[in-house]
Formats: C-alpha cells, sequence, structure tokens
C-alpha cells in the first residue's frame, strides 16, 4: 500500500453508480428474463470496469471498499430485474423516494420524463453512507492502462480533508458533464437540491433561484452563449414562444444545455454561495482553462487545474457500438456505417477487448457466461455490418487494434440467434 493513503473514514464505504430506469414500466411486474439480463450485462460492463479501474491494486482502496449502486426508481422496477441485480452483486438505490426529487419529477421544469431520470445522478450527492462516489453514465469507461497511462487513485485523492466536494469536467455547450462526477455526499447538497426545486426553474436570469457567485455565473453565460449559437432558425422560433423566450438576451445566464436537468442542477449547487459570501459546495473543474484537449496532463494531482487524472471514454453517440438492431437500420437507410461513426465504434471495440472484457473474469455465474457471449454476438454481427471492421489491419483511433479472437471465443450462434 502507498505511504501517502488516507483512511476511509468509520463506518463509510466508497462507490460506483449508474441510472438505470425503464422508462415504459409502471409497475414491478417481471420482464422477459432475456432482456433483463441485458440490463444487467450493461451496468456490470461499466461499473466493474470503472471499479476494478479505480482500485487495481496499486492504489490505495480496495474492491472490498466499494459498491456498486444501481440508481432507479424502486416503485418501477421489474421483481425479476432487482434479482438479477442482487445476483450480481449490483445494490439497488431508490432515488426517486425523496421528497424533493418528488416534487422535481411533477415540477415545471420537467420537459419530458427522461430529465427525471437525468436528475437521478445528483441523489448520491447526499447519501452520506459513503464517503465518495464515483456517478457515470453506462456508456462511460475508466479502466486501467488507457493508452499507457496509469489513472490517479481518485478515490484516495477525494478522501484527502483539502479536496474539493465534486470534480468534474465541463463539456462544449454546457458548464457541467454530467457524464461521469466524482463527489464528496454531504446534506448540505439536499438542502441546495430541495431549495432549487421549491424555487422552481426559470430560463435566462433566473435559473434555480440560489443566491449565486459572480463568476460561476460569468462561466454558465458563457456556455448559454456557445449553446444558443448552435440553434437553428426553427429551434430559436420555437424557444421565442415557450418560457424559454427569456433565453434569447444576450445576458441569459440559465440557457445551456440541460440547464432545466442535472446539468443545471449541477450547476446551482456548486455556483451557490452562503450569506458569508463563500461557496456552500467546493468544485473542481478538471477541464478548467483547457480548450484544446491535447495540452490536457494527467498531472496525478486533484488540485491541478486542466488535469484529466481520471482518464475514461465516454462513447456519448447514437447509436452505442452494441446497439445492433438500431445499427442495421442505419446500415439499410445510409448503405453502409459512416467514416466517422466506424471510428467511434471501432474504438469502443478495440478497448472492450484489450480492457473491458476482462470484467467478465469476476462476474457470479451465469454472468460471467451471459455476458461475454452476448457481447461477441453483438461484436460478430457489427463485423457483417461495418466493412471496414472485417480488415485485421483495421485499428481503433488510438492505433489499439481489437483483439478478434478474444472476443469471439465467446461467441454461441445459438445465443445469437435468439438475441436476433
Amino acid at each position: 500500500m502507498p505511504a501517502d493513503c488516507h483512511k476511509l473514514p468509520a463506518g463509510k464505504r466508497l462507490a460506483v453508480a449508474g441510472v438505470w430506469v425503464d422508462e415504459s414500466s409502471t409497475s414491478n411486474a417481471d420482464i422477459d428474463e432475456d432482456v433483463a439480463t441485458s440490463t444487467s450485462c450493461s451496468l456490470l460492463l461499466s461499473l466493474r470496469t470503472s471499479r476494478a479501474a479505480l482500485v487495481n491494486g496499486s492504489q490505495c482502496l480496495t474492491e472490498d471498499d466499494v459498491d456498486m449502486l444501481v440508481l432507479t426508481n424502486a416503485s418501477t422496477l421489474a421483481a425479476n430485474q432487482k434479482a438479477q441485480y442482487d445476483a450480481a452483486g449490483l445494490i439497488v438505490k431508490d432515488v426517486a423516494a425523496s421528497p424533493a426529487m418528488k416534487a422535481y419529477a411533477v415540477s415545471s421544469a420537467v420537459k419530458a420524463p427522461t430529465d427525471v431520470i437525468h436528475m437521478f445522478k445528483l441523489a448520491p450527492l447526499w447519501d452520506t453512507d459513503y464517503a465518495v462516489v464515483l456517478v457515470s453514465d453506462t456508456d462511460a469507461f475508466v479502466h486501467p492502462g488507457k493508452h499507457g497511462k496509469e489513472p490517479m487513485d481518485l478515490f484516495n485523492a477525494m478522501l484527502d480533508p483539502k479536496a474539493p466536494t465534486i470534480v468534474y469536467s465541463h463539456g462544449t455547450s454546457s458548464p457541467f458533464n454530467a457524464g461521469m462526477v466524482l463527489m464528496k455526499p454531504t446534506k448540505k447538497a439536499y438542502k441546495l437540491f430541495e431549495s432549487g426545486v421549491k424555487n422552481l426553474f426559470e430560463y435566462g436570469a433566473v435559473g434555480w433561484g440560489g443566491q449565486y457567485d459572480r463568476t460561476m455565473l460569468d462561466k454558465l453565460q458563457e456556455f448559454s452563449k456557445v449553446y444558443k449559437k448552435g440553434l437553428t432558425d426553427a429551434q430559436k422560433m420555437s424557444w421565442r414562444n415557450s418560457d424559454r423566450v427569456a433565453c434569447m438576451k444576450d445576458d441569459a445566464v440559465w440557457c445551456f444545455i440541460g440547464c432545466n436537468q442535472d446539468q443545471g442542477m449541477y450547476a446551482h449547487i456548486v455556483a451557490s454561495k452562503g450569506d458569508d459570501g463563500e461557496l456552500i459546495i467546493p468544485s473542481m473543474d478538471m477541464r478548467e482553462n483547457v480548450d484544446d484537449p491535447k495540452k490536457e496532463k494527467a498531472t496525478g494531482d486533484i488540485s491541478a487545474p486542466g488535469s484529466i487524472g481520471f482518464l475514461y471514454n465516454h462513447y456519448a453517440f447514437s447509436p452505442k457500438p452494441w446497439n445492433i438492431p438500431a445499427w442495421a437500420e442505419v446500415v439499410a437507410d445510409k448503405g453502409k456505417v459512416a467514416d466517422h461513426s466506424h471510428i467511434q465504434v471501432t474504438n469502443f471495440w478495440s478497448m472492450y477487448s484489450l480492457f473491458y472484457s476482462e470484467t467478465w473474469n469476476k462476474v457470479p455465474a451465469p454472468y460471467s457466461k451471459q455476458c461475454p457471449s452476448r457481447y461477441a454476438c453483438f461484436f460478430n454481427q457489427m463485423l457483417s455490418l461495418d466493412e471496414k471492421m472485417k480488415s485485421e489491419d483495421d485499428v481503433g483511433p488510438t492505433g489499439l487494434p481489437i483483439k478478434r479472437d478474444s472476443i469471439l471465443a465467446h461467441l454461441e450462434k445459438e445465443s445469437c440467434a435468439a438475441l436476433s
């Protein structure tokens, strides 16, 4: 164990967490078992891969210190899906039940059911059973050895009393990329969440109605300007005829992407200041002052601006590399997989073959067999859709090859037929 390890507080644990909700469900009735298995495999791949990277043997904490959480609505979670989560070692957290989350779900801020689901990502911020939680989208992966670099010991860094409460990175059109966020839970966060929901969100200058730091507001305004520049004329017309009309003003602050849901609420929490004028929740943007990704450096210092100490891939595009029916529709419509899409998909499968698939070696049965078999089917079907990927010389954008044999060794054609 390294000499500079911080002690995990007594009675506290660490966690990696992801959101999964079946939007079509209205009860706990069982769903198709194959659908449940597909969901379990997706969550296991993301959560276990990230956990393994963050406690990989050379770092201060171990896997025994880290829970894997599924953030969901327990009232609509299928009973057999819940049973699979339990069997797979995943802990279900009913994050829909808090009074403030219920209030948000019926508020005017919600424009679509997915807004509520996205807001579930914030719930670990006030779950003080945990000392540190990494919340990520299920299409985001932390892993060891990315491009020859070792990820920094994030959990240990966050246990430092001087570390910020929230560590995040900004996006292109948003000050807060909610795809992967590190947090130290505190009840102060729930109070800010509760007050923001109670104030009712307003586009433009008001936002979630908090008392905000001026410097932080200036940043939000800049991201709103960037987002508005990308709007089509039709979108602008739609905004003028809706509650977003305030966003047409040049000085509008709360008009960036996701401002009425998770990304906006995160911004509300990190921008809020107390009566003393100080920020209530200390935070750090790991991409602060870094416009050129090539300039970003994994310094290993969580306090260093521009550090991307936790190296991860976020496959934030559609269709996902494993969504074969959707890719089949793309090919049927366009005739082929576009070059830029090919690069994205190839990147995933190269990283899956080299890193992500290792997680199946540690999952319990039957997932240790079912999950790699499913992904072998997906890959095999993708080969038939993407002509370029068929070539053994084809590599991902990082120059890393796809270890085809290691994926296809788990191929079971009968199982594939059942999936198609």
